[in-house]
């Protein structure tokens, strides 16, 4: 199921925290050079999708994005914080591979050290978001629903080719990329953890940028596969064919779920023309 990034998205409600010292040196203070305003506009991507495992097929991917704090390296006390909790679902059978924000200004530049939390919200939460914003939020801090298939199938390349041979292109619909039969098992991943992870160190400059956070799932995905197929392999046994595996105790168990994805996740800026 599509949906559409919530209004309140990252930065369009953020604060200040701490204290700033007086500027003690008058107007032209050496600080002045570093006060011009960045506009930063937020960008969430997922990468890696046409290197996942040939093994695997993910087709929505939803996080809870509970704040997200840029921390000045030096020469500031003061830290800004997103002021509101905001869910971002990525649709991958539809191609939809990024998601992008409103723009807000920050009044000082220079370099911030960019953490992320990511955390599941209590009832009353998601019900006054849900209501505030009219949009369904993810349920965990990281959801996953996909496909994975093991033993002799097990061949081909995730995006698949055509009826010459070419490979299609990616992002893909995966009913052109695959004809879904009994040898793929559903799965769904729904985590209850909450993270915060400090993520690095990016420079915001004068002038309008893009702050692109971006989950490369083939890097997840290189140490989650093999828990997944056998979670599938245990509990699919016990079910009927078709059903939807819960992989989840399987994936927290080793921290593999949530904390993998955020371990997979990079932050970095661009100007906003690319």
């Amino acid at each position: 199921m599509k949906r559409r990034l919530l209004a309140m998205l990252m930065l369009s409600g953020v604060i200040a925290c701490g204290e700033a010292a007086p500027d003690a040196q008058g107007e032209h203070s050496p600080v002045d050079a570093r006060s011009q305003a960045a506009v930063v506009t937020p960008e969430f991507r997922l990468s890696g999708i046409g290197e996942l495992p040939e093994e695997l097929i993910l087709e929505e991917v939803g996080l809870t994005i509970t704040e997200i704090r840029l921390q000045p390296v030096i020469g500031s006390e003061v830290a800004y914080s997103t002021t509101q909790p905001f869910g971002l679902s990525f649709d991958l059978s539809e191609g939809e591979t990024a998601i992008r924000g409103h723009a807000v200004e920050f009044p000082q530049t220079g370099r911030y050290l960019v953490s992320v939390r990511l955390e599941p919200l209590s009832p009353e939460e998601r019900d006054v978001l849900n209501e505030e914003e009219g949009l369904d939020l993810p349920v965990g801090s990281l959801e996953l629903n996909g496909l994975v298939r093991y033993g002799d199938s097990a061949m081909g390349k995730v995006g698949g080719e055509d009826e010459d041979g070419n490979p299609l292109p990616l992002p893909f619909e995966r009913t052109r990329a695959w004809t879904i039969d009994e040898s793929w098992t559903p799965f769904h991943y729904e985590s209850q953890r909450a993270i915060f992870f400090a993520l690095s160190n990016v420079e915001l400059s004068p002038g309008e940028q893009t702050l692109v956070f971006n989950f490369d799932l083939n890097q997840w995905a290189i140490g989650a596969l093999d828990p997944i197929v056998s979670a599938v392999e245990t509990i699919g046994s016990q079910g009927r064919p078709g059903e939807v595996i819960d992989i989840s105790p399987s994936l927290d168990e080793g921290a593999l779920g949530t904390e993998a994805m955020v371990r997979a996740a990079s932050v970095s800026t661009m100007p906003s023309a690319l």
